[in-house]
């Protein structure tokens, strides 16, 4: 938690750029919020866009970070979670659904996956969580980002991964009696 004693004495002592979680050290350089890691962990593992996709991937990034926030913070209000479904989510989609288009390949950016497709499903697993059997009803229309959720899910080590983890979020916010 960023507000906790041991964070901020942390970030005084290492890194005053730093705000808040999640955050990651990779060869001497902290870098902190999501998508900005996952751009930077793109680049070092060979994930990054290919050249003259970097601003469109930046765009489908900025898109799902603000897709995610809206929906965390629509879950922790507990209130509005239809509304939600119904209003936002579905222009975002609509949204995402044409990036996804846009070129031809099992990813958002073509034939190989990104930095952004991480992220994309990231956002997939947390409205999963966040708002269970209601999303999903929202989410069967979409097919292309269906198809961008399955290729994913089926790449060996996320399937691995995902076989065997936990949530990360608080399950106050959790839909899965829902």
């Amino acid at each position: 938690q960023s507000g906790r004693a041991e964070w901020k004495e942390f970030v005084a002592k290492n890194e005053p750029c730093l705000f808040a979680l999640p955050a990651i050290k990779l060869n001497g350089e902290f870098v902190s919020q999501t998508t900005t890691i996952c751009q930077h962990l793109g680049n070092y593992l060979g994930y990054a866009p290919a050249k003259g996709l970097e601003t469109f991937a930046s765009q489908v990034a900025l898109n799902v970070a603000d897709i995610w926030a809206e929906a965390y913070k629509t879950a922790r209000a507990g209130a509005g979670k239809s509304d939600f479904l119904a209003g936002r989510l579905k222009a975002w989609f609509a949204c995402l659904e044409a990036c996804y288009a846009k070129h031809k390949g099992d990813y958002f950016l073509g034939e190989k996956p990104t930095y952004v497709d991480f992220l994309y499903l990231n956002l997939i697993n947390v409205l999963e969580f966040c708002f269970g059997k209601a999303f999903a009803s929202v989410f069967e229309s979409y097919k292309g980002l269906n198809a961008a959720k399955t290729v994913m899910k089926k790449r060996p080590a996320i399937a691995k991964f995902l076989a065997n983890s936990a949530p990360v979020l608080y399950s106050s916010i959790a839909a899965a009696n829902e």
